[in-house]
């Protein structure tokens, strides 16, 4: 239980005090369910009628871009924090 202003502090620092989780949860499941309006209205329904073998293509797929953005953002929070410390490439 945080009991005085630099406990509080303390805890936001570390990622204690985080957001209402089930506020989260919803805007996700939103977030979820406005993709999958999307995809129908482009792409018609045809993924539940889609043969399981190129569903996993399209994951595959996908998980791979992830990792590339996830890369991508890697490199440039790498550069912020060598700006931050003072060094610059």
């Amino acid at each position: 239980m945080i009991e005085d202003e630099g406990q509080r502090v303390w805890a936001a620092k570390n990622g204690y005090m985080k957001p209402n989780r089930a506020d989260q949860l919803e805007k996700f499941r939103r977030a979820c369910q406005d993709r999958l309006v999307d995809g129908e209205e482009e792409y018609g329904d045809r993924s539940f009628s889609s043969e399981p073998e190129e569903l996993l293509g399209e994951i595959q797929q996908e998980l791979e871009d992830v990792a590339n953005w996830s890369f991508i953002m890697w490199v440039r929070i790498q550069a912020l924090r060598d700006v931050l410390r003072g060094r610059h490439d």
